[in-house]
């Protein structure tokens, strides 16, 4: 229920874009903050993003907080999470669940640098 290393990061989450008359209109997004663990990631961890993402600089969130990430064939956008004074995109969620209940305890998300 606590990270030993954790802090606060601010979140924009963005709305799903409407089309009007065939062309997408621009998205609305609203802020919040989540108390969150942040570290560098592993080699493991750039194992499991496609190909051409790998190479991208990328990072490890661990927090309470359900994060929306980008999914394959999703016309959705990702949460982008502000980390000192630059932005990053969530491109994977795992839920962590209390093996007992079944409820979801905590997120680990992939965030790589938006450039």
């Amino acid at each position: 229920s606590s990270f030993a290393t954790s802090s606060t990061y601010t979140v924009t989450r963005y709305t799903q874009p409407n089309v009007v008359y065939g062309e997408a209109q621009t998205a609305t997004s609203t802020t919040f903050t989540v108390v969150a663990s942040v570290s560098p990631a592993s080699g493991n961890d750039t194992l499991t993003l496609p190909e051409g993402q790998r190479s991208n600089e990328t990072r490890v969130l661990f927090t309470t907080t359900a994060f929306h990430g980008g999914t394959a064939g999703s016309t959705a956008l990702s949460d982008e999470v502000t980390i000192g004074s630059e932005q990053w995109e969530v491109v994977q969620v795992q839920t962590w669940t209390d093996s007992a209940s079944g409820n979801a305890v905590g997120y680990r998300c992939l965030l790589q640098a938006v450039r």
